[in-house]
C-alpha cells in the first residue's frame, strides 16, 4: 500500500514537472514568434490607403539603403518606375503603367535619416491623389529584426479606379512585401562577405606597435624581400654620407 502510494507520489510529481516544462516552451516559443505580413485599409478624406506591417530579419540601415536606392522601385513593383527631376534632388517623377496607359505623378520626397522615414506627396500630374510613406523602427519585442510599415493613399480617378480595388490592391503590397523580404535576405547575405574582405584589408596594412596592440598603417606594410632590400639600401646610403663626411 505505501509503496503504491510513493509511485502514485512520484508519477504526480513527474507530469507536474512536465506540465511545467510544456507550459515554459510554449511561452518561450510564443515570445520568438514573429508576426506575418499585416494588411489593413484607412479612409482619409474619401481616399482609401493601404497599410502594410512587415517584421524584416535584417539591421535598420541596410532596409534602409535598399529602400532609398530607387533602382529598386520597379524590383519591388513591377509596373511602377521613379525618375530623377533635374535640379531637384528631392522631387521624384512617378511613372505607373496600366492597361490603359500610364500615370504620371511629380512627387515631393520628404527624407529623414534619423527616424528612418520616407514621405511622398503629389505636386502634380494624372493621379487625384497620390502620398505615402516608408517608416522603419526597431522592435525590442522581436529581437534582430526591422519593423516596416508601408503606407499608400492613392486615387487614379476616372476608369483607373476600376484597377484599385481592396483584393488587387492588397495582393500587389503583398507581393511587394515578398520581394522586399529576398532583396534583404540577399543584401544580408553578402554583408559577412564584405565584412571579411574589409578586415583582410585593414589586415593587410595593419603593423604591431612595441608595446604590443595593433596600430593601422596607412602604408602596406613590404614585404620580407622587399624589407631587406629597403634596408640594405638604407644602409648604402649611411655608408656614402659617411664617407662623403670624411672627406
Amino acid at each position: 500500500m505505501i509503496k503504491t502510494i510513493r509511485l502514485s507520489m512520484i508519477l504526480i510529481l513527474a507530469a507536474c514537472l512536465l506540465f511545467a516544462f510544456s507550459a515554459s516552451a510554449d511561452e518561450s516559443n510564443q515570445k520568438t514568434v514573429v508576426p506575418k505580413p499585416a494588411i489593413a485599409f484607412e479612409k482619409k478624406m474619401g481616399v482609401e490607403g493601404i497599410i502594410l506591417d512587415l517584421y524584416l530579419a535584417a539591421d535598420i540601415e541596410t532596409i534602409w539603403n535598399i529602400l532609398l536606392n530607387t533602382d529598386n522601385t520597379p524590383k519591388l513593383f513591377e509596373n511602377l518606375v521613379l525618375n530623377p527631376v533635374k535640379n531637384h534632388p528631392n522631387r521624384r517623377e512617378y511613372v505607373l503603367t496600366h492597361p490603359f496607359g500610364q500615370k504620371i505623378t511629380l512627387c515631393e520626397l520628404e527624407k529623414n535619416d534619423a527616424k528612418h522615414i520616407i514621405k511622398w506627396s503629389k505636386i502634380r500630374g494624372d493621379f487625384k491623389t497620390f502620398y505615402g510613406s516608408w517608416q522603419l523602427r526597431n522592435d525590442k519585442k522581436y529581437d534582430g529584426y526591422v519593423h516596416l510599415r508601408y503606407i499608400s493613399f492613392a486615387d487614379p480617378g476616372g476608369i483607373g479606379r476600376m484597377f484599385m480595388t481592396k483584393k488587387r490592391r492588397k495582393t500587389k503590397v503583398l507581393e511587394m512585401a515578398e520581394r522586399l523580404t529576398k532583396l534583404v535576405e540577399i543584401a544580408m547575405k553578402s554583408k559577412p562577405q564584405q565584412a571579411a574582405k574589409v578586415s583582410q584589408g585593414v589586415n593587410n596594412k595593419e603593423k604591431n606597435s612595441g608595446d604590443g596592440s595593433r596600430v593601422v598603417n596607412d602604408k602596406e606594410t613590404p614585404e620580407p624581400k622587399q624589407a631587406d632590400e629597403i634596408h640594405q639600401n638604407n644602409t648604402d646610403k649611411k655608408k656614402n654620407t659617411d664617407i662623403e663626411g670624411t672627406k
